[in-house]
């Protein structure tokens, strides 16, 4: 159980759930020409949940989770069951025959454009934790699953040659990485998130009040300043 104590009650995979990218750009004018201002370099990832379905079933744990939550106060893990939120084959790193931590990131690199990769940091690796359910339902939706570790392609052994940092997703070997080692890495990973708002209310879908979804305008966003 990560240190801040919960993560978001169930996936929300059905109805117009999108994830996307805010920079908050401020757009300053100065004699008739337009400055652009990125407050954020790198981006917060921000998710629509409005239209998301709750069965009758899973209402109590929604309200207990908002409850516990409090609105924008608390922070939980998130995650989609999305390519979004994985990284294959990712490089992390190269061997000096010294260094023996290395972060997890997931690198981009835009095919249609000049070369500029980016990265981001992930520093909430899927790794160890139970196996988790869908509401009322013997299905998972996700699996008891580890971070993977290559170097030149080779996948190295968990405890005997690297050991995983669950919260800060640091990667540190047994022994350096030799000159010249590409250090890649593989795994699912999770943001810390919040809501956008503190009102978070769901809709009956159904006459007979048994289905209910998150209503339009309801966002999950990543906070500013990383693992608080």
């Amino acid at each position: 159980m990560p240190s801040w104590g919960t993560w978001f009650p169930y996936p929300p995979v059905v109805g117009k759930v999108g994830p996307g990218l805010e920079f908050e750009t401020a757009l300053i004018e100065t004699r008739g020409r337009e400055y652009a201002n990125a407050n954020l370099s790198n981006g917060l990832r921000r998710i629509h949940i409005g239209g998301a379905n709750l069965h009758i079933s899973y209402l109590s744990q929604w309200e207990a989770f908002q409850r516990l939550i409090k609105g924008r106060q608390g922070r939980f893990l998130f995650r989609l069951n999305s390519p979004l939120f994985e990284m294959t084959d990712s490089l992390i790193g190269t061997g000096d025959g010294v260094t023996t931590a290395f972060q997890l990131k997931k690198n981009f690199s835009y095919a249609y454009g000049p070369a500029n990769e980016t990265s981001e940091i992930v520093r909430l690796p899927v790794h160890d934790y139970p196996p988790m359910y869908l509401p009322n339902s013997p299905r998972k939706w996700l699996d008891t699953e580890y971070v993977s570790v290559y170097l030149d392609g080779v996948l190295k052994t968990l405890t005997t040659h690297y050991s995983v940092q669950r919260e800060g997703g640091l990667i540190t070997f047994a022994t350096p990485p030799a000159v010249g080692q590409l250090v890649t890495a593989t795994c699912k990973f999770w943001i810390l998130a919040r809501q956008s708002q503190d009102f978070n209310p769901v809709e009956a879908t159904s006459e007979a009040m048994v289905a209910f979804a998150v209503p339009d305008g309801i966002f999950i966003t990543e906070p500013r300043g990383g693992l608080t």
